[in-house]
């Protein structure tokens, strides 16, 4: 089974896209197309405002946006408009800093749970690391277990099938992060994640980020409109109930990364 496989790297990063390039090479199963990354950092704020509604990300994080995280999302949206318009009904997307945890198990892993996909629903499986999951399993391969996520570390490496890239794609100016399961969820698409961490991005295992090392301004809550107040509240509380329940329940990144 070939898996198309989008690999997002600034254009000028040479090194990291040979170096991502020579890893891939041992994994048949890879059919892999580089995407040219959006370099936030170079959009003009009349770019931004165009392309991406700042206002309602402050609003949903109450922080304004880095530069590197509107390029970042942007970066993945072109991945998902690729796969609308191949015949492929899923792929795999990395990003050019992502670190292979157990590489002898990355080619037969990564097929099985392909094969896993679902065609009729909006589904995302992610190979990162999870923060906040429902805790029964929903798949076990081998000595990996699969969770449906609520939340999650970072957009370095997953599986996407088309009705979740057409979902994602729906907002004509994104207002998100790349990694946000919770929204995911909450759109309806299907995110489930691996345990223990498959693979990470080098920004998370202290290799430096080419896209996210920008500044942001935090707002109080008390300075959002009414019904993003709500909603905070609202999600965090159903979330806390929700552990209370063990219903849900938490990883420490640092501890359980490997």
């Amino acid at each position: 089974m070939k898996i198309k496989t989008y690999v997002i790297n600034m254009k000028e990063s040479v090194v990291r896209r040979n170096a991502l390039l020579s890893e891939v090479t041992k994994y048949p199963c890879m059919d892999v197309e580089i995407v040219e990354a959006v370099n936030g950092r170079r959009m003009s704020s009349e770019d931004v405002k165009k392309n991406f509604d700042v206002l309602k990300f402050t609003y949903r994080y109450r922080r304004t946006p880095k530069r590197g995280e509107i390029g970042c999302v942007h970066s993945h949206r072109e991945c998902y408009k690729r796969l609308l318009a191949s015949d492929e009904e899923f792929a795999l997307v990395l990003e050019d800093d992502v670190v292979f945890f157990y590489p002898e198990r990355v080619d037969s892993l990564i097929k099985e749970m392909a094969g896993k996909m679902k065609s009729a629903q909006p589904h995302i499986i992610s190979f990162t690391t999870h923060a906040i999951y429902y805790t029964k399993s929903v798949h076990l391969v081998d000595n990996f277990s699969f969770y449906r996520l609520w939340d999650a570390y970072g957009a370095c490496a997953y599986l996407i099938n088309k009705k979740a890239a057409e979902r994602l794609l729906k907002a004509s100016r994104p207002s998100i992060v790349a990694d946000d399961f919770t929204y995911m969820k909450r759109i309806g698409i299907l995110a489930e994640g691996i345990y223990p961490t498959f693979i990470s991005g080098g920004s998370s295992i202290d290799k430096p980020s080419e896209i996210q090392d920008d500044c942001t301004d935090y707002v109080r809550l008390s300075d959002l409109p009414f019904r993003y107040q709500l909603k905070h509240c609202w999600t965090r509380f159903y979330c806390e109930l929700l552990l209370s329940a063990k219903v849900l329940s938490f990883r420490n990144y640092f501890k359980d990364r490997n």
